[in-house]
């Protein structure tokens, strides 16, 4: 089995993650959630001034959430074409391919290679 065709897509995924700032929305997502809880239990506020947070609140998760999905579906698709390019060149690798996902000594490769990869290219964005 190559192994190739799966570091690179982790790898894709790992580079339009960050491209893309898809941390942005969830970071979005989890500070609206957090002043939206506050705000509900906070003794000092009123009701119809909990109600408008809470409606403001929620309006803002839907859109960051829209976003966030937008971005994941660009990352799936371009991921998914990645595979289908990968399996019209290496036509021995689709079911390998596949399976290696499966595999825990494949998830511990990947997990090691992505956090090295991340840490790399943390130094080298510090360094340009």
């Amino acid at each position: 089995m190559n192994y190739a065709p799966v570091l690179i897509s982790c790898i894709i995924f790992i580079e339009l993650f960050f491209q893309l700032k898809t941390l942005k929305h969830i970071n979005s997502l989890v500070e609206t959630s957090k002043q939206a809880a506050n705000a509900i239990m906070s003794p000092q506020l009123d009701d119809d001034k909990k109600e408008a947070i809470a409606r403001q609140a929620s309006l803002n998760i839907s859109k960051e959430l829209v976003f966030f999905l937008i971005k994941f579906s660009i990352i799936a698709g371009t991921l998914y074409s990645f595979y289908l390019l990968s399996i019209e060149f290496l036509p021995d690798s689709q079911e390998g391919f596949l399976n290696s996902f499966q595999s825990p000594l494949v998830i511990f490769i990947l997990t090691i290679t992505s956090i090295s990869y991340i840490l790399i290219r943390n130094v080298i964005r510090r360094k340009l």
